[in-house]
């Protein structure tokens, strides 16, 4: 790995990554100054190379500007105490982002006084951009993988990354006019050469009766428009009417009712959920528009109208299990498994009370919390529950009772209290790694990655390389590669190297 050393000072007019952040309890009387020296000829950068800084304060970012004297560069009246200061060369875009090429990081102790003259080590930065001029730059909303291939989608195009083949960027199928993309997950279909349900990219977006869209299976490079087309079907709607409709996420789980095997596919839309159950024949010789999708009976704005404030946005999370036929449901007052039985009993469910007081809803034990999102770890045994919250990470195993969330009361992840946890994703089988998104405040979102087995921990902040200052999803590719996007493009990482 390539090495270079930096030494600040002279020409290193640094523009300075930092928000206005104040420190709170971490402020002291006490100031020092920090100084970065370096020989006039030791300085070495492409034409196009920038040099910028960020100091942190736990998870503080601090707001100061340098002093540029001779071979010096000076920060003068910095709070005392413990810091980290992170060093980067790269790129400054047209569109103002920093693309980070190398970076250093020091951590420190700033006294009353001096401190320094430093110098730092700059190495290469661990993740590696998908390097397409579509991608590069813009604001990727969607994830999924899928035998060794990346799927990735703005909110008007797709694109498909052929991991195994060295990263190679292919144009995906076009998105429908008038159709807005949202995001991208992991669905089924069945295949009738095996008789098995296989696992599909699923492309969620909005949908209307003159231009489609809805939830769009892609497969083989073209997209099923008309699998959403019996959202149009007024037999299945309680109001008969349906002009519009956005779909935020969706998935699908296997389930078994006195017909025989189907499948339930759920999806997060506006204000609630929605979702059908298909037996196994109407899936060998679907009649989309027949489907009888439940797409304006569950929603959540009614349902909870008397005890939340009104415009409340209840639906946060949703995520479908692809072992034990359930979904996990994160509002802004509950979080909730629903297993199957709430799908294929005979007894009908019509209002509120009915539904969460169904032995087929269990409760998650995080109370107190707002749960923000939620992960499924697969193992062997188990499945593992991780939970993210505005207090930290919690992780419990989930529990094969309908009615019991977790197998016990769950437990806070070691080394994440205090963080604000937004996007979570385990690695598979056994699920050795677990990574997750964070934030504070308006500063930009950090990435932090844990290994299970040994408990060591990993995070990037800003000019560390990450994809965007707001990061939109995390996907492992395998046991430890992991996919991230965010508002500037799509980047991988190999965590199995870090630890």
């Amino acid at each position: 790995m390539m090495k270079y050393t930096l030494r600040f000072g002279l020409l290193a007019l640094l523009v300075i990554l930092f928000g206005s952040c104040g420190l709170g309890s971490l402020a002291d009387t006490s100031t020092g100054s920090i100084t970065f020296a370096f020989p006039a000829d030791a300085l070495s950068r492409g034409i196009t190379d920038t040099y910028k800084v960020v100091i942190y304060y736990g998870l503080d970012r601090y707001d100061v500007a340098p002093t540029v004297a001779d071979n010096e560069l000076t920060f003068t009246a910095i709070p005392t105490g413990d810091v980290r200061i992170i060093v980067a060369r790269g790129t400054l875009g047209t569109d103002g982002f920093f693309y980070t090429k190398d970076y250093g990081q020091l951590f420190i102790t700033i006294v009353a006084g001096d401190n320094g003259p430093y110098n730092l080590d700059l190495e290469p930065s661990e993740f590696v951009w998908v390097d397409d001029a579509d991608l590069k730059g813009a604001n990727v909303n969607g994830l999924a993988a899928l035998d060794g291939t990346l799927y990735v989608s703005t909110s008007a195009l797709l694109k498909e990354v052929e991991i195994s083949f060295g990263g190679g960027v292919i144009d995906g199928p076009a998105v429908p006019a008038g159709v807005t993309v949202n995001s991208l997950s992991m669905g089924k279909a069945y295949n009738v050469n095996t008789e098995a349900f296989d696992p599909q990219v699923w492309v969620n977006g909005t949908w209307s009766e003159a231009s489609g869209g809805g939830i769009m299976p892609w497969m083989d490079g073209y997209l099923n428009e008309s699998f959403s087309s019996g959202f149009g079907n007024p037999e299945h709607r309680q109001d008969g009417v349906l002009s519009s409709l956005s779909v935020s996420y969706s998935g699908a789980f296997e389930a078994a009712d006195v017909s025989g095997d189907g499948l339930a596919i759920m999806f997060q839309r506006d204000g609630g959920i929605g979702g059908v159950y298909l037996h196994t024949p109407e899936l060998v010789e679907p009649d989309y528009y027949g489907f009888p999708w439940i797409v304006d009976e569950i929603n959540f704005d009614e349902l909870l109208s008397d005890v939340a404030a009104e415009g409340t946005q209840f639906l946060k999370d949703f995520v479908v299990s692809p072992s034990s036929s359930a979904a996990y449901i994160v509002t802004s007052l509950m979080t909730v498994k629903v297993s199957e039985d709430i799908i294929t009993s005979d007894t009908a469910l019509t209002s509120a009370d009915q539904i969460l007081s169904s032995d087929s809803v269990a409760f998650a034990p995080y109370l107190g919390s707002d749960n923000v999102c939620i992960d499924l770890g697969g193992r062997a045994s188990a499945e593992k529950i991780y939970v993210g919250t505005k207090n930290g990470l919690y992780s419990g195993d989930a529990s094969a009772t309908a009615s019991e969330f977790v197998d016990g009361s769950g437990s806070l992840v070691t080394g994440t209290a205090g963080y604000s946890v937004k996007l979570i994703a385990v690695s598979p089988d056994p699920g050795t790694m677990v990574a997750f998104v964070a934030n504070r405040g308006t500063n930009p979102d950090l990435l932090i990655i844990i290994n299970n087995n040994t408990g060591a921990v990993a995070d990037f902040r800003g000019l560390q390389g990450l994809p965007g200052t707001r990061l939109s999803n995390l996907v492992w590719l395998d046991g430890e590669t992991l996919a991230v996007s965010g508002d500037h493009g799509v980047a991988t990482i190999d965590a199995g190297a870090l630890f």
